[in-house]
């Protein structure tokens, strides 16, 4: 399970980390590798609600073959509009949200992300509104999985919202008050086994009180660390 504290009052969406646990080891995937630069694959503009389909295989210095995942900093430069950008491996996966852009934030507005790669070696992305200047770049890349995991390798899964407290999915519903907190379950739920050790999670935060202020996703009973997420 995780336990999430906000110290001002707002909304949640998109969570997911874990209870300590040890994965199988079935291969060698998973690995991370950083990249000595990051990689561009992507840099032009979109339009409204249309999927562009972005190569990532053996673009600007990555590997032709064998990549399972990415880690991507998303970027939209001077959004006009407010809007979400989000990613996909395949056309037949769900989405995720990469980012929320335009949110009275003037200049550029960039986010990390971490997004399986599909089939074709490709990953996909839509913003919400017709935007200019859009940027993907990879800082780094996990092994493919395909023959296994290795000891503690990243496995890859399309994007699962496990808790939004906006219509009460895997958490109860309304605003997170200031210093409150919420838990759900992560492990053995929504596709993930119930021997992870860890998870990559996304938190997206609607700020509905106009305060600046942070949240600090923990593992349910564990230490409560220094990260938090301003």
């Amino acid at each position: 399970m995780v336990t999430l504290v906000a110290l001002l009052g707002s909304l949640l969406a998109v969570i997911s980390p874990p209870q300590a646990a040890h994965a199988e080891v079935t291969g060698t995937g998973g690995q991370y590798v950083p990249m000595p630069d990051n990689a561009r694959v992507f840099a032009g503009g979109t339009t409204a609600g249309v999927f562009k389909t972005v190569k990532v295989n053996g673009v600007d210095g990555l590997p032709a073959t064998g990549i399972g995942a990415v880690s991507v900093l998303v970027t939209v430069a001077d959004a006009a509009t407010q809007g979400q950008l989000v990613g996909r491996p395949n056309a037949a996966d769900p989405d995720t949200l990469l980012m929320i852009y335009g949110t009275g934030v003037t200049g550029n507005t960039s986010n990390t992300a971490l997004l399986a790669v599909g089939d074709d070696g490709s990953i996909r992305v839509r913003t919400g509104t017709t935007q200019a200047n859009v940027t993907v770049d990879v800082t780094g890349y996990y092994t493919s999985t395909q023959n296994g995991a290795g000891a503690g390798g990243f496995v890859p899964m399309s994007g699962t919202r496990i808790a939004n407290t906006v219509n009460g999915t895997g958490v109860r519903q309304g605003t997170l008050s200031g210093a409150s907190s919420i838990t759900f379950q992560v492990a053995g739920a929504n596709g993930i086994p119930a021997n992870a050790a860890a998870v990559a999670l996304g938190v997206i935060v609607q700020n509905t009180g106009g305060g600046a202020d942070w949240v600090r996703p923990y593992p349910t009973g564990g230490d409560k660390g220094s990260g938090v997420l301003n």
